[in-house]
């Protein structure tokens, strides 16, 4: 193999790979299904500070310092947690890796929905749209819906 045709193949994995990686973040967040570990839905949402007392929907947005998406999810989506009835809850991680672990946060921005009890809903990776989750809370059943 010749000097050139390895300078081209690297060349051409590196254009591959940040091909992909554009493509992957490009692709809208998708919900998913959140269990705790624990099985304490309650107690996990309370060390989190979420209020269960007021019997509404909560959306827990886990943050770090350092998230660049960050207050962009915040700012599209506090006017449809607003919109629905849902309170609001920022957990800033970067401090606190157990609280991480414990709620199986991977990547900042996670968004959680709980229900009155505390118990998650959906949850959202990424820079989450507003349009999203408003598709997402639409198809709620109705005992689930916020």
């Amino acid at each position: 193999m010749t000097t050139a045709s390895a300078l081209l193949l690297v060349v051409g994995v590196i254009l591959v790979a940040t091909a992909l990686g554009l493509l992957l973040r490009a692709l809208p967040s998708r919900r998913r299904t959140v269990r705790l570990p624990s099985g304490d839905a309650a107690g996990a949402a309370r060390e989190i500070g979420v209020d269960l007392d007021g019997g509404r929907c909560t959306f827990v947005l886990f943050s770090t310092v350092h998230c660049a998406r960050c207050p962009g999810v915040r700012r599209a989506l506090r006017p449809v947690a607003a919109g629905h009835g849902i309170t609001w809850r920022d957990v800033d991680l970067t401090d606190s890796p157990e609280i991480a672990a414990r709620w199986k946060v991977l990547t900042t921005p996670t968004l959680v929905l709980l229900d009155p009890a505390g118990s998650p809903l959906a949850r959202w990776t990424g820079a989450v749209t507003a349009a999203a989750v408003r598709q997402e809370l639409t198809s709620l059943s109705p005992q689930e819906s916020p």
